[in-house]
């Protein structure tokens, strides 16, 4: 956290080349989840793809905003006594960030972060922990919303740009919730699922109009 001021200040100091660019990029996701009750912790991780369409636009010096559109699968993976309980599910999620930008020669390093909104598109549930309760029923919830936070850097090839990105996304919205008991009518426990994850991406960026130094 201590580097996050001198990168702001770099920015400030350091003359910086601005172009908007348009870039798609794709790669793998690790994402789990938020067991919200007493000593639930966090799930197991699954792995996923991640595939999403980006644009970068340029606003003043060193700032940009980047809206995004992916596809992305998330879920997790969760060990009871009697079995485990694996939710994966495929979401179409529209991101927007607000970013900062260093040029060092022809490498450009970013920090981001903002908010996100996701549909989910489909899902499936494998295993049966809470075979010995009589009663269980699942309330899910098909959007998804949070904070998600962005880094990496990108340098120059050809027309374009490669761009290396790393994501952490922590959603707000409760995804699942479990009720257990003996009858609808007698809830003994419940559990809330929150997701939770990081991507990991290698894209391709290409410029915009035209070039500018500040």
């Amino acid at each position: 956290m201590k580097l996050i001021p001198i990168f702001i200040f770099l920015i400030i100091v350091i003359p910086v080349r601005c172009q908007n660019h348009f870039g798609i990029r794709s790669g793998i996701s690790f994402s789990r989840q938020d067991y919200g009750y007493v000593g639930g912790g966090l799930s197991d991780y699954v792995t996923g793809m991640e595939v999403g369409a980006i644009c970068r636009i340029h606003l003043f010096k060193g700032f940009n905003i980047q809206p995004e559109i992916s596809f992305l699968q998330k879920g997790g993976k969760k060990d009871f006594i009697l079995d485990q309980l694996i939710i994966k599910t495929n979401q179409l999620e529209f991101t927007m960030l607000l970013g900062c930008q260093l040029d060092i020669k022809r490498v450009s390093l970013y920090l981001g972060s903002g908010g996100f909104l996701g549909r989910v598109l489909s899902k499936t549930t494998d295993g049966n922990p809470f075979v010995n309760l009589p009663h269980k029923r699942y309330s899910d919830n098909n959007w998804d919303y949070g904070v998600i936070f962005s880094s990496g850097f990108s340098f120059p090839v050809g027309v374009g740009k490669v761009l290396l990105d790393c994501k952490y996304r922590y959603s707000s919205n409760r995804f699942r919730l479990i009720e257990l008991g003996n009858s609808p009518e007698s809830i003994a426990a419940t559990i809330e699922l929150y997701n939770r994850g990081w991507g990991f991406t290698i894209g391709f960026c290409i410029p915009i109009g035209n070039e500018l130094y500040e």
